[in-house]
């Protein structure tokens, strides 16, 4: 990581934002990372010791209601080009500025992780592995978004929760 530095949104609570330096981030490393986060994230009500959510809150047991998205977003058709659903999706492209977290009235800590860089695309054969082909410098980009804190749910009560977007 070449340097953590605090979001300026005017709504971004205290979050970060990690800059990476792509020459030093493997595909390996980003998944290792994001494996090892989602395992963190799954795991850390269990650590807290908290109790199941009662089914009166409209979620299945053990599950606390869905967060209100944020208003605002982007149309992925629209934005990127044809070859992507016709979907609209509520969040911000990350950078000065933009709102970092997905959840409308959320309170808490956001880390958004963008990796841009490229890649090697191998095609092997499914029987016998052999190298068929290779595509060299193919683009990639990755915006990872961890949250965690209070937010108001479609219940319209107040719950605690950890969020992850891939």
């Amino acid at each position: 990581m070449k340097k953590i530095r605090d979001s300026t949104g005017p709504r971004s609570n205290g979050s970060i934002q990690l800059v990476t330096n792509c020459s030093q981030v493997s595909r390996r490393k980003a998944l290792m990372a994001m494996g090892s986060a989602s395992a963190y994230l799954g795991l850390k009500p269990l650590a807290r010791g908290e109790d199941s959510v009662s089914s009166s809150s409209g979620a299945p047991q053990g599950c606390s209601p869905a967060p209100v998205p944020i208003p605002g977003g982007f149309n992925a058709r629209r934005a990127f080009g044809p070859r992507f659903p016709d979907r609209f999706f509520h969040l911000f492209l990350p950078g000065p500025g933009s709102e970092p977290s997905t959840i409308f009235n959320f309170r808490g800590k956001v880390a958004v992780l963008n990796i841009h860089g490229t890649g090697t695309r191998t095609e092997l054969d499914p029987d016998t592995g052999v190298l068929l082909s290779q595509t060299p410098n193919l683009p990639y980009a990755t915006d990872l978004r961890f949250m965690d804190g209070t937010y108001v749910g479609v219940d319209g009560e107040e719950h605690r929760g950890t969020f992850a977007f891939f």
